[in-house]
């Protein structure tokens, strides 16, 4: 697979992780269910969706950062 193509699949489960996390929070916003945990592991996963997608957008504007990231 290519290197650019791999990063736009792990481009695509930041984003994933972060309508998981969203949804979940919404769960428990609407009442669905009382366990506050699924709220604060929705927040847990959209910020780490958010920080996923941080990274993979300064590997790529980088030529340089990107071919390193290739290597290794």
């Amino acid at each position: 697979m290519d290197f650019k193509k791999r990063i736009k699949t792990r481009l695509y489960v930041g984003i994933a992780y972060i309508f998981l996390g969203i949804a979940m929070i919404s769960i428990t916003f609407l009442n669905i269910t009382d366990n506050e945990f699924v709220s604060s592991f929705g927040l847990a996963l959209a910020l780490m969706g958010l920080v996923r997608i941080r990274n993979y957008f300064l590997i790529t504007r980088n030529d340089e950062t990107l071919k390193k990231q290739e290597i290794a």
